[in-house]
């Protein structure tokens, strides 16, 4: 029936799909008939059909996944110039899964890319193709990933890498899930084992004898296809301890939960790696943006032929003319300042069988802006590029945690092993901050640092005794670094997953949360106010987000805002006219301060005071305070700033006359000469006084009545007596 290799089958609701080594794929209706019907060609040959109710991927030698749906076909593309190995289709039909051969697995939710993950550094050889192979769980919630050594998953919620305490004594090669707690893992070395997700124990373990290039779990049975199909009976899928009868959990068993638990408690997360470009639309990938230009990565069809170029434009185009690179080397990672642009390309580890002369190793690329100069290198078959950077000197940090550097002119002139894996390089000038792991993660966090390199001082004729600066970076909990760099002040900022930017405040060695982000596609810099992004899908257009201090609402949200802002770009930038700084801010505080005042809200008023820079703005609130009568904002300012009030501004002394001095000396005699014996030794109760306006001082009923009411000296006949009847 068929005259050519047949590379690919599945099982489809319409009958038997059949896929050929020249890329055409056709349909079966009745295997008892010799009756074929064509569904689509590929270019190349066809590596892998899956295919799941009525929804079948077919995918092969190019970068795209064509889902056929009844009698409709749609296109996925992951537009790398990756060779697309094998696929897989949720139990829910929602999601898609593709494996590449850049070691990368792209995960697509209703025909929309949404995911792209490293999954193993190597580039997969031809002759692996079938050891890449993942499967979603049952309940469609989860992505089980191949390519190491733990097992893995992608959680289709937040789309995140998620590691359990399941791992192989080599690297995982398939996956099947066929129920939600449990999952089976054939490893490189052509073993088969079931595992227990509860418990995360090994049930059965099998051993083939030959590269295992995939399984099918039929009942109990498993049924391997290496070199030979060899079969495996006994797997059961059942809990062991239920199947035991055991009702209550062993004290073993509670050890080991506890374990997990703290594990996952304290750890949670494994470190995050170097950050790489992210795909971006279907039209090309942006390797690097900046505000001095981008680097994007093109792919052209002419013909039979598929030409890859590397193409640089420049936002100022006085600065420099458009570049066009021929990417023969398949460059993956960049890095431009005003110096040049450095590329990098990231080829397969060399393997025992690939000792030959012509092996393709990783290579770099400079090409200098400034100085009409360009070099290329190769590096060693077992290093390869991670992230790059060009500072007065060119930096490449690579798998074996060297950071190798190169002058303009291609001559190493360094090579520094770094004691943490590096997640990213940054550069101003001649300083070069290094961003790395400098512990394991804890609780949810990663555990990164950040080294400055003084560049300038990086010679033996320089006597600095050091000429670099290390820093802890703070990040969101259960978040990941996704940018950070300088602005043109050289102030370093940093963003994490969360969308949080930071920035770094020197002279106190800490990180000030400057503003959350919304919607962007990447972050291309940052100034002194404000925070430079691509919009969503749109790498050649820049806005500005303004600083927005994550604050309490307040009435005084907008000042606080901006003294802060203010505060801090001063802290960073010394050149700034300090004085000039101080009688801006205190106009402004003052001016809400006067608010304050006229609404009578003296303690906000008091806390807006003593905010301020100049003494005599201190002394202008003093007597704007004296001038509203405002006296406890006044007295307590005075106390505040250590001054003595003048005379006129202090509070006026109650001044006490000869008729209350007399007043007071006749109800002194009065009350001691009219108590009786019976009432020798009591305390005398004075009443409160309703009338007066210090109620809440004990006074004598008579002490504080108007002067009108109350009897003249020269009539008072002192001491009462008892008249005669």
């Amino acid at each position: 029936m068929f005259d050519e290799e047949i590379t690919s089958l599945a099982l489809y609701d319409q009958g038997l799909l059949i896929g050929t080594a020249s890329g055409e794929v056709n349909r079966l209706s009745d295997l008892s008939k010799n009756d074929k019907t064509f569904v689509t060609s590929l270019l190349g040959r066809v590596n892998c059909i899956f295919a799941r109710g009525r929804v079948a991927a077919i995918v092969g030698f190019q970068e795209e996944v064509k889902v056929i749906q009844e009698n409709t076909e749609k296109t996925l593309n992951i537009n790398r110039g990756s060779i697309i190995l094998t696929v897989t289709i949720s139990p829910d039909l929602v999601h898609i899964a593709a494996i590449a051969q850049d070691g990368h697995v792209y995960v697509f939710s209703n025909h929309e890319l949404k995911k792209k993950m490293l999954i193993t550094k190597k580039k997969i050889s031809e002759s692996a193709l079938e050891q890449y192979i993942c499967e979603f769980s049952p309940n469609s919630n989860k992505l089980g990933l191949p390519g190491d050594l733990i097992f893995s998953y992608i959680s289709m919620g937040k789309l995140e890498y998620e590691a359990t305490g399941i791992c192989c004594k080599s690297n995982i090669s398939i996956i099947k899930w066929p129920k939600e707690k449990f999952v089976i893992l054939a490893t490189i070395d052509n073993s088969i084992t079931v595992f227990s997700l509860e418990s995360e124990t090994a049930l059965n373990t099998f051993q083939a004898t030959g590269q295992i290039w995939d399984f099918l779990l039929i009942n109990t049975i498993i049924v391997a296809l290496t070199q030979k199909e060899e079969v495996f009976q006994g797997v059961s899928l059942e809990n062991k301890e239920e199947i035991e009868g055991e009702s209550e959990e062993s004290e073993e068993k509670v050890i080991k939960n506890t374990e997990k638990d703290l594990f996952e408690k304290v750890f949670g997360i494994y470190p995050q790696e170097p950050i790489a470009p992210e795909i971006d639309d279907k039209a090309y990938s942006v390797l690097f943006r900046s505000t001095l230009g981008t680097i994007l990565s093109r792919e052209f069809n002419s013909g039979t032929r598929r030409i890859s170029c590397i193409e640089i434009e420049f936002d100022d185009i006085s600065f420099h003319s458009y570049l066009s690179i021929p990417n023969t080397e398949d460059f993956v990672l960049a890095y431009m300042n005003e110096k040049g642009v450095l590329l990098a390309s990231q080829q397969a580890e060399a393997g025992l069988e690939d000792f030959v002369s012509d092996i393709k190793t990783s290579s770099i690329y400079f090409q200098g802006f400034n100085f009409e100069v360009s070099w290329s290198l190769n590096l060693p078959g077992q290093e390869v590029p991670e992230a790059l950077c060009v500072a007065n000197v060119c930096i490449v940090y690579t798998s074996l945690n060297y950071l190798r550097m190169y002058n303009l002119g291609g001559i190493q002139i360094h090579i520094i092993s770094m004691t943490g894996p590096v997640v990213s390089l940054s550069s101003h000038q001649s300083t070069l901050a290094v961003v790395y792991h400098s512990a394991a993660p804890v609780m949810g966090c990663q555990s990164l640092a950040a080294e400055f390199w003084y560049m300038e001082e990086f010679s033996f004729k320089s006597e600095a005794e050091c000429f670099k600066e290390e820093l802890k970076l703070a990040l969101t909990p259960d978040s990941t670094l996704v940018w950070a760099g300088f602005s043109d002040n050289g102030n370093f900022f940093t963003v994490d997953s969360e969308d949080v930017v930071r920035c770094f405040w020197k002279r106190a060695m800490s990180w000030v949360p400057v503003c959350k982000l919304e919607e962007y596609s990447r972050v291309v810099g940052a100034t002194e106010e404000a925070v430079l992004i691509n919009p969503k899908n749109s790498p050649k257009l820049i806005e500005s987000v303004q600083f927005s201090f994550p604050l309490c609402k307040s009435k005084f949200n907008s000042l606080e805002q901006q003294t802060m802002a203010e505060t801090l770009k001063y802290e960073n930038n010394k050149d700034l006219d300090k004085k000039k700084k101080t009688i801006e801010l205190d106009k402004l505080i003052f001016k809400e301060y006067m608010q304050a005042i006229d609404d009578g809200n003296f303690d906000a008023g008091f806390g807006l005071a003593i905010q301020t820079f100049q003494e005599k703005t201190g002394l202008l609130c003093i007597k704007l305070a004296e001038k509203d009568k405002a006296y406890s904002v006044m007295n307590n300012l005075a106390k505040y700033f250590g001054l003595n009030l003048p005379s006129r501004l202090a509070r006026p002394e109650r001044i006490v006359n000869d008729v209350e001095v007399a007043e007071k000396n006749a109800e002194i005699k009065f009350s001691n000469s009219d108590l009786s014996k019976e009432n020798v030794g009591e305390k005398v109760e004075n009443l409160k006084n309703p009338f007066s306006k210090t109620s809440g001082k004990t006074k004598d009923l008579f002490e504080a009545l108007s002067a009108d009411t109350k009897r003249k000296p020269e009539q008072a006949q002192g001491p009462f007596k008892k008249l005669k009847k």
